[in-house]
């Protein structure tokens, strides 16, 4: 069985879904649950949870049906294998979940709090990136940047000192090299696609 916290941000990802979301897949949500701040996020396959300054940890998986979620343990020291069902009903950007088929009681109990709210990234992910190594700077043909953790192919945008996007990739953990020989000297700024706080300055020669 996961452990108490991780069922704790585990539920705040299912409850953390709006009406936005067509699909849970690279989503993040945010909640607050019994006085933690916790982030959590679906990849394709995993439900991944962190609190404020830690690392993601993948601590189930899940399949969605309309509707429909159904979750399985990663570690399944207490709930074994058995697949928890919830249904989830939405008011603006936050939901709620109603237990349908729950074998794991401690689970369920997790499961079953709420409401939580999406966000476009989750706030873990940006002071991740704010904070991030960034080298050689100044650089002339190509910067690096070193993510700790915390990063699945999260989408980057870089602007010019005129506001204007000269370039686009994608992020992920561990050393990221991008190429910025075709830009012209001066200085730019790196942000996340999905949160603006999030910035990184660099200049080229």
């Amino acid at each position: 069985m996961i452990k108490k916290i991780t069922l704790t941000a585990f539920l705040s990802l299912f409850i953390g879904i709006s009406l936005q979301a067509q699909s849970l897949v690279n989503t993040a949500w945010t909640t607050n649950l019994q006085g933690t701040s916790i982030n959590v996020r679906f990849t394709a396959t995993t439900v991944d949870i962190a609190q404020t300054g830690s690392p993601y940890d993948s601590v189930a998986t899940y399949t969605e049906s309309g509707s429909t979620f159904s979750v399985t343990d990663i570690d399944p020291v207490s709930c074994g294998t058995d697949v928890g069902v919830y249904a989830i009903s939405y008011t603006g950007n936050t939901m709620s979940l109603a237990i349908t088929t729950e074998p794991c009681t401690a689970r369920g109990d997790f499961f079953a709090n709420g409401p939580f709210t999406q966000t476009n990234i989750s706030v873990f992910e940006a002071a991740k990136f704010a904070t991030t190594k960034l080298y050689p700077n100044p650089a002339n043909n190509v910067i690096n940047l070193d993510i700790n953790e915390g990063f699945d192919e999260e989408v980057y945008l870089i602007y010019s000192i005129q506001g204007q996007i000269v370039s686009a990739g994608t992020l992920h953990s561990g050393e990221n090299s991008i190429s910025i020989a075709g830009l012209k000297s001066g200085l730019y700024q790196i942000k996340l696609k999905d949160n603006a706080t999030a910035t990184l300055k660099f200049v080229k020669l």
